[in-house]
């Protein structure tokens, strides 16, 4: 199981870094040539700060667009982890035995495995999804 999670951080680590690379950095660097040329083109401290303000509104939104999509991403996946703990904790009696209770735990595992294997066949998806969204900034 925490190989399945350990797949799960480096994939997602991949995705972060490639949304750096393509998506984040030529924002930043739009945003840095935006904010050069009010320098020239401004007429007082205020409205500096206002072409500057505007210049980095691209990059805000961004960061907002990558940052929603990835929180909700590691929040359904740890919801599917929760269900199968309710799941497990469901199909036990009572009092339940040593071996029921081993059962169960082994249960529980295999289920958070299939959430593991299904989130991470996800991740290249929601690289695309991110992309996409970002492309309409």
């Amino acid at each position: 199981m925490e190989a399945k999670a350990e797949a799960i951080r480096k994939a997602l680590e991949t995705l972060s870094e490639d949304l750096d690379r393509t998506v984040s950095r030529p924002l930043q660097k739009e945003a840095f040539k935006c904010s050069a040329a009010c320098c020239d083109t401004a007429k007082n401290q205020t409205d500096l700060q206002s072409c500057v303000q505007s210049c980095s509104e691209k990059v805000q939104r961004m960061e907002a667009v990558v940052n929603h999509e990835l929180g909700d991403f590691q929040q359904r996946l740890q919801r599917c982890a929760v269900r199968c703990q309710d799941v497990s904790r469901e199909k036990l009696p009572a009092e339940p035995s040593d071996s029921q209770l081993q059962e169960a735990q082994k249960r529980m595992e295999a289920c958070i495995s299939t959430c593991a294997q299904d989130f991470e066949s996800q991740i290249p998806g929601l690289g695309k999804r991110i992309k996409e969204m970002c492309k309409k900034l």
